[in-house]
């Protein structure tokens, strides 16, 4: 079980500073998978920046436009 997102805060180039409730910090490049079908709408600087922390996820949403992806997801993205 994953811990809960405390804070997120998007970074330039595609990056994403994740804090968890429990003190660890990770950051993660998501470069590589804006490209992937699941997340190629993240390629937008404005929706990419929009992102925040919901429970043991990170949700970006702007104009009924919504994308989520939980944490596990998203450190699987560091092994790319």
């Amino acid at each position: 079980m994953w811990t809960s997102v405390a804070s997120v805060q998007a970074l330039p180039e595609y990056r994403l500073r994740i804090c968890f409730c429990n003190g660890s910090e990770a950051i993660i490049n998501m470069e590589r998978r804006i490209r992937a079908i699941r997340f190629h709408k993240l390629a937008d600087p404005n929706l990419f920046r929009t992102a925040m922390a919901q429970g043991d996820a990170v949700v970006w949403s702007q104009n009924n436009e919504s994308i989520r992806a939980t944490v596990g997801e998203l450190l699987d993205s560091m092994m790319m």
